[in-house]
């Protein structure tokens, strides 16, 4: 058995955790712990004021940057160039967003804040279009195989 063979459920059930309050709780400490760190030689004050704008902006745009794919995703049509769209739409909103942000909190090091984060969310934003993608193509299995024929394995 493939992976392509998980149920539409299994595929959705971890889209839905990914864009999850938790998950973008669970998310955003992480990048909130490395703003702190990387703006540390302005103080406690400076540290804790980039820390805090990281984890709400990190938070709030994971949660909505998922909501904002999967709108992105229908509206060009599913498939790969729906996913394409999204993923790119999404990674223009989150660091028009979060450069916004630390502008406005006046981090000292908006370079270094970010820089580490890029892997990782450019890696999310692959992933979640990828899930979007792979739970759309099980679904289509899936409704295959209840009409008793199979057609084609995604």
């Amino acid at each position: 058995m493939t992976h392509a063979a998980l149920s539409p459920s299994t595929w959705g059930r971890l889209r839905h955790f990914v864009g999850s309050p938790l998950g973008a709780v669970l998310g955003g400490m992480l990048f909130a712990a490395w703003a702190a760190f990387a703006n540390r030689d302005g103080g406690t004050f400076v540290s804790l004021r980039s820390c805090g704008g990281q984890l709400f902006a990190s938070a709030a745009l994971t949660f909505i940057d998922a909501r904002l794919m999967d709108r992105v995703f229908r509206l060009g049509g599913g498939g790969s160039a729906g996913a394409a769209i999204a993923a790119v739409v999404s990674l223009v909103f989150t660091y028009a967003l979060i450069v916004g942000v630390h502008l406005a909190l006046h981090t000292p090091h908006i370079l270094l804040t970010l820089l580490p984060g890029m892997p990782p969310t450019l890696g999310f934003s692959l992933m979640y279009a990828l899930l979007l993608l792979r739970e759309q193509g099980a679904t289509r299995t899936v409704s295959m195989i209840k009409d008793n024929e199979c057609i084609a394995e995604i």
